[in-house]
């Protein structure tokens, strides 16, 4: 009877100790399952638990369009003498006060210029070789010896920009380049407009060989008195007052 009692006493220590220890398994799985977790250990868990294969953080990509953005142009360095009066020299690196021979482009400050080559400073009539007003552009070749007195700036031919029409149209009070500025061709002569009441001005084309100013660059000079026609093909440079020219007709 007491060994019956014995045994029923193993027993029930037995199962309270396996009681006991599944209590404290579930317990330490619960605590382990809602324990703080690192973002990292958590995204690995959840990748494990969805089947989805866990990529590794990468750098941001660069952007794409970034590449493909054409880097902006340098802005083209322009030599620019401002007005005044200069010795013409044969130097490459002129002093101050000079200029190296060769063409330039004269471009007034607003609204027009006004240059004058001379063969010196004695302000004497005979020694003007070219002058005249300008309001959109022209241009001189100068030699050594001269003096050149100009309103605006003065750029040199080679690093100088074609003009671009306004409009399909020339302006008046200009020289242009032929094959520069404008190219060869039939060109439409039009009058300068002027309100009621205004005196138009005096219409003039000259038809040069070079801007030199020297005796027999003048190709042609017409006076223009009525809305006409110009060919361009033989000559270096055009010279237009109080008329417009529009885009080439051919």
């Amino acid at each position: 009877m007491n060994e019956d009692k014995k045994t029923k006493q193993v027993l029930i220590i037995c199962i309270v100790v396996v009681i006991a220890a599944a209590i404290i398994a579930a317990a330490a799985v619960y605590l382990n399952k809602n324990k703080p977790v690192s973002s990292e250990t958590a995204v690995e868990e959840t990748d494990t638990e969805t089947g989805i294969e866990e990529i590794e953080d990468e750098e941001p990509a660069e952007d794409e369009g970034a590449e493909d953005e054409a880097e902006p142009e340098e802005q083209k360095q322009v030599t620019k003498y401002e007005g005044g009066v200069y010795y013409i020299t044969a130097s490459e690196t002129p002093a101050e006060g000079e200029l190296t021979e060769g063409e330039y482009v004269l471009q007034p400050n607003y609204p027009e210029g006004y240059f004058e080559l001379v063969t010196d400073l004695s302000a004497e009539p005979s020694s003007i070789i070219t002058n005249g007003t300008y309001n959109v552009r022209t241009y001189v070749t100068v030699s050594e010896g001269q003096y050149l007195k100009f309103d605006g700036v003065a750029i040199p031919i080679e690093e100088a920009e074609a003009y671009i029409p306004k409009n399909g149209y020339y302006d008046p009070q200009a020289m242009y380049k032929v094959g520069f500025d404008i190219q060869p061709g039939e060109y439409a002569v039009r009058m300068e407009y002027v309100d009621e009441g205004e005196e138009a001005p005096e219409g003039k084309i000259t038809l040069l060989s070079s801007s030199s100013g020297s005796e027999g660059s003048v190709i042609s000079e017409e006076e223009i008195e009525e809305n006409t026609k110009i060919n361009l093909e033989d000559c270096a440079y055009v010279k237009i007052q109080g008329v417009t020219l529009s885009e080439p007709i051919n």
